[in-house]
């Protein structure tokens, strides 16, 4: 199990989702369209929601299968999601300069300083219950 401190959420966060949008640009520059979504299912809302975001601000329509795909599988609240992000992509609406200038200057802020302190994450991994550490969310 991975705990991360609020920077290196951020950080970790923004990295993920553009790992995500690297292998779907490679789906779409290869003309595969059948992806097993379900990868995404169960992930981080406030990761998945950054997701949408970034595709959304791309204004790629390219993405527009993939996300009826997920969209088929995942639960209710992130399907509505899914279907708002479609829905401005065909509609071609604009962009939100304002908001990805906001979440650059948060992400840039953190990473100034290159080097991962140590309390941005902690990695911890049980084999088995007698194992478990009395001090470990102290």
């Amino acid at each position: 199990m991975i705990f991360y401190t609020e920077r290196g959420w951020i950080i970790e966060r923004d990295q993920r989702v553009d790992e995500f949008l690297s292998e779907w640009q490679e789906w779409i520059k290869q003309g595969t369209l059948d992806v097993d979504m379900t990868y995404l299912k169960g992930r981080n809302r406030e990761m998945l929601l950054l997701m949408l975001e970034k595709v959304q601000e791309s204004g790629n329509k390219a993405y527009i299968p993939y996300l009826k795909l997920w969209k088929q599988i995942d639960y209710k609240k992130v399907k509505a999601a899914i279907q708002e992000t479609i829905e401005a992509l065909e509609n071609q609406d604009p962009i939100d300069e304002e908001a990805i200038q906001e979440r650059n200057n948060e992400i840039n802020k953190f990473n100034k300083n290159m080097t991962r302190k140590k309390t941005d994450c902690r990695f911890i991994v049980f084999s088995s219950p007698r194992y478990y550490p009395s001090t470990i969310f102290k």
